[in-house]
């Protein structure tokens, strides 16, 4: 590494496509030549690895199943920061957040910063994994939280002077309304003109609360029968939706692609993003619908409201009520100039608050600002 660059090790524990990863993947496009990017990834899921080496990222592989029992991976991590004279270490998990605190101890304290990236909600956590990560928290020098809601929930664990927020950015350019596109996704989905069509963009987990979605999705599917409805994800729960579909005989109005890693011809093929969700950070796919000019519907959860006003560039409902959800729907599927209203200010909230530009210089200067203390 040239004696004026900056470099940050990114852990993580995969590079499949998910947010944190993605937000990697716009780093590796955008940071400025300065800041050289390192990442090392804790299992072997690497979808992502060859984009990361065209962008020129070094990239390597440490798969640690047990932390706990990884004393010499531990080991060769720690070798390979010393060897590239890296300062800064940024996390997002449990696992990760371990690996680092180890590293900073055989350093000596002073020597290496922690970022913890606080993505996932800490809603589902033990109180022992509580307990533990307050301890491990004390080693890092600075929290990134995506939103206020994830910054609250963190302050339980550290200092509110330990925390920043930094908003997720999307690449407008990227998620932007495209006619042309928008035909041939729907052409390829069978979807006629005259159909409206509901999407999530989300995996089949618990968060996500797919069989409040798909029971809501009965009732107003038997009342508009132009209405269609597209899951954009995989996960484990997936195949126990699709027979749950199958028994209710809906199936030919539910499209499931599974897995892939063609989100904005999706985001052009739907006319309304539903994302029930029983919590949240900061969901990029609220953002990536908003800068494609798709309203929104969203349960009031995590960062949510951080993003949309209701009924000025989005509708929210309250989590897990079926009644107020389909009310939502509705309200979109009968008023065709409310829903253009909530798409033109949707976009003007990313150009103005999301923007990937606003987030890389957020992220550049926290570093750089690190590297001085």
């Amino acid at each position: 590494m040239l004696n004026d660059e900056l470099g940050v090790l990114f852990i993580i524990y995969d590079l499949e496509r998910g947010g944190p990863e993605l937000r990697l993947l716009d780093f590796a496009k955008h940071f400025p030549r300065d800041l050289r990017m390192y990442i090392c990834v804790t299992s072997e899921h690497l979808e992502l690895y060859e984009k990361f080496i065209a962008c020129g990222v070094e990239v390597t592989v440490v798969p640690i199943r047990k932390v706990y029992f990884s004393v010499r991976k531990i080991w060769k991590t720690f070798r390979y920061v010393k060897a590239r004279d890296i300062r800064i270490i940024n996390v997002f998990d449990f696992k990760s957040l371990i690996i680092a605190v180890s590293i900073k101890r055989l350093f000596g304290c002073n020597v290496i910063k922690i970022v913890y990236n606080n993505v996932n909600s800490l809603y589902e956590l033990s109180s022992l994994k509580l307990s533990l990560l307050s301890s491990l928290l004390k080693y890092c020098d600075i929290s990134i939280c995506n939103s206020k809601a994830s910054m609250i929930e963190i302050s339980a664990l550290m200092p509110e002077k330990k925390t920043r927020i930094i908003y997720n950015g999307v690449d407008k350019e990227f998620f932007r309304k495209d006619l042309h596109k928008r035909n041939i996704s729907r052409l390829d989905l069978n979807l006629k003109d005259e159909e409206i069509v509901l999407g999530i963009v989300a995996n089949f987990r618990r968060q996500k609360n797919y069989p409040f979605l798909m029971q809501a999705f009965e009732k107003l599917s038997a009342k508009y029968h132009y209405l269609k409805l597209i899951c954009v994800g995989g996960g484990t729960h997936l195949e126990n939706t699709k027979s749950w579909v199958s028994r209710r005989s809906i199936e030919e109005k539910i499209v499931f692609t599974g897995y892939t890693g063609n989100i904005a011809a999706y985001l052009n093929a739907i006319d309304i993003l539903v994302l029930p969700s029983l919590w949240e950070g900061l969901p990029n796919v609220i953002l990536q619908a908003m800068s494609t000019g798709i309203p929104v519907i969203a349960s009031d959860v995590g960062g949510c409201p951080e993003i949309i006003r209701h009924l000025n560039n989005g509708i929210l409902f309250p989590s897990n009520d079926q009644q107020e959800f389909v009310k939502a729907v509705e309200m979109l599927i009968e008023n065709s100039a409310l829903r253009a209203k909530l798409a033109a200010n949707a976009r003007k909230t990313v150009d103005e608050k999301f923007s990937l530009q606003r987030m890389i210089e957020e992220y550049v200067a926290l570093y750089k600002y690190l590297e001085t203390i």
